[in-house]
Order: structure tokens, then sequence, then C-alpha cells
């Protein structure tokens, strides 16, 4: 069974990253991500870059299945993310998730609002749209 680790990267900036999801990019065997946040760790750590981010993470997982591997993705881990895919492929007993700083909590704190009485409306690629209240 593989042992996968999606690691979110918040919205993309490394002082963004938990202290869980660097420690989870320490005990990787082998990282595998985007060139936007390979960028943002070259000093530290070797990611793995495939061509065709997709196809390539699953065949990078593939041939290295008996190493601890960890993916890193952008943004929310699970809002619309690679760690879908992933977890759909390999399953959810091979797979956990390290959540980060959400890109919605970085939108409400950099314009100083509170997400105790928050509207949010979400488009997804499908042209679904969610509105979210609380008030």
């Amino acid at each position: 069974m593989a042992d996968i680790t999606i690691i979110s990267m918040g919205p993309g900036g490394k002082e963004y990253l938990t202290p869980q999801a660097y420690e989870a990019l320490k005990q990787a065997d082998i990282l595998i991500g985007s060139d936007k946040l390979k960028k943002i760790l070259y000093k530290e750590f070797e990611i793995f870059v495939p061509t065709k981010i997709l196809e390539g993470t699953k065949t990078l997982i593939n041939e290295n299945i008996e190493k601890k591997i960890g993916v890193l993705v952008t943004g929310d881990a699970g809002f619309y993310s690679l760690g879908k895919s992933i977890i759909k492929e390999f399953g959810n007993d091979s797979v956990r998730v390290i959540a980060g700083v959400s890109v919605v909590q970085l939108a409400f704190a950099k314009n100083t609002r509170t997400l105790a009485r928050c509207s949010l409306s979400v488009c997804t690629r499908q042209r679904r749209f969610y509105h979210i209240r609380s008030y």
C-alpha cells in the first residue's frame, strides 16, 4: 500500500507553511510538486516536477510506491486540488492530507474582515455556483 501525504503549501509562500506541513516535507523520501512550489523550497528540498502534473505525479508515485511520498499542492488541500485526484487513484487508506493556511482565511485577514459574519461565493470549473452565508 502506498504512503502518500498531500501537503498543502497554503497561499504559496514559505511563510504560510504550517509546522506540520514542514515536518511532512522533511519526512518524505520523495517530494512531487509544481515548478512554482519548487521555486519556493528549492534551497531546502529536492522536488520532482512532472511535465504533466496529474499524469506525471501518478507515474512518479507508482515508480516510488515503496517510499514515503509527499505531494505538494497550492491553496487549500481539499478545496480544488490535485489531492482529489490522488485520493481517487490511490484510495483513502493510502493518503493523508495536511491542511495549510486557507486562502479564504488569508483573504479575510488581508482585508481585515472577520469570518464570523461572512458571505462567500464559489464558482467551480464546471460553472457550478455555491453561495455560503454566515450571519
